[in-house]
């Protein structure tokens, strides 16, 4: 997986941001799970690409939207590998995903907004 759409010189990703990315590639498979996770060197260098979803459900082909966030200033450029995945065998009945974010294409924000029972900031 490679960062993409960014200018050729690469682009600064500071502390204290928070970045939505995508994956260059369409990743997944419709027989097993998977799991993304950012390359050794680059979470050495203090680089997160997955804070809350690293597990991709049997049938999501998709374009995968990182949640990016970087311990120091760093540099990143188009078609530098940041990530790897992992697939992992299933047991039983086959149920594909069939969820809110199915034909990723691009990246994609939180659908969250639209359940309703969800609510922005405190609550009582």
């Amino acid at each position: 997986m490679s960062v993409s759409a960014l200018e050729d010189e690469g682009r600064v990703l500071e502390p204290g941001r928070f970045y939505l990315g995508e994956t260059s590639e369409v990743l997944g498979s419709t027989r097993f799970a998977a799991t993304l996770y950012a390359t050794r060197s680059l979470a050495s260098m203090g680089m997160w690409i997955h804070f809350s979803a690293p597990l991709g459900h049997t049938g999501a082909v998709i374009r995968w939207t990182l949640e990016i966030r970087v311990a120091h200033r760093l540099v990143v450029y188009p078609g530098m590998t940041i990530a790897k995945i992992a697939f992992w065998r299933t047991y039983g009945t086959i149920v594909p995903y069939d969820g809110r974010y199915q034909s990723s294409a691009t990246v994609r924000p939180s659908a969250m907004r639209a359940d309703r029972h969800f609510t922005l900031g405190r609550t009582g």
